[in-house]
């Protein structure tokens, strides 16, 4: 996720320091889930109860405030992890941010993370095809996310390029000295 944060960054042309910046927010941006109860939360098969959906929703500013006591973070990483989750529409949160009011790392952010969500299996659905992620990109372009970035996104085949990472990270590596056919999950 890192990797296509940055690749999308440097595609929109930010200069190497704010690049720099949103590769590291891409990194921290979900350490406000570091809390054990938010682990139960999102390996739930279940549906969430509306305080589930609450506790989940305030990991963004647990983040921020937990990354603020670090005096080596920027405030551009800080609002970046702070607002991964604004929409662009401004139905999001924590703050209901719209547009270009949030900051640009954010933006880069909530599209990359929300593909490697839609590409990876989760407890309660299976990995989508690529067809169908860039269906729900152009769907929800302009509403959940930039449409500048999506259109960059898919323009630049960054789709395929996170398609193929997750389909990498789902397939088991071979067991060192086993055959070719055999393969053992880690």
């Amino acid at each position: 996720m890192a990797d296509l944060s940055r690749e999308l960054a440097e595609a929109v042309g930010l200069p190497s320091r704010k690049v720099e910046e949103v590769e590291t927010a891409a990194k921290l941006h979900d350490i406000g889930k570091i809390d054990f109860a938010y682990s139960e939360l999102i390996s739930s098969p279940t549906e969430l109860t509306e305080a589930d959906r609450e506790m989940i929703r305030s990991h963004p500013e647990r983040g921020a405030r937990l990354l603020e006591s670090l005096s080596s973070m920027s405030d551009n990483v800080l609002d970046a992890v702070r607002h991964h989750h604004e929409h662009y529409d401004g139905n999001g949160y924590p703050d209901g941010l719209a547009g270009t009011d949030i900051p640009l790392a954010a933006r880069v952010i909530m599209l990359v993370d929300t593909v490697d969500a839609m590409l990876s299996n989760r407890p309660y659905r299976t990995a989508m095809s690529v067809e169908e992620v860039a269906a729900e990109l152009r769907r929800f372009s302009g509403r959940q996310f930039d449409p500048s970035l999506v259109s960059k996104f898919l323009q630049l085949g960054m789709l395929e390029r996170a398609a193929r990472r997750a389909e990498m990270a789902r397939t088991p590596l071979p067991l060192a000295g086993a055959g070719p056919r055999e393969r053992v999950a880690i």
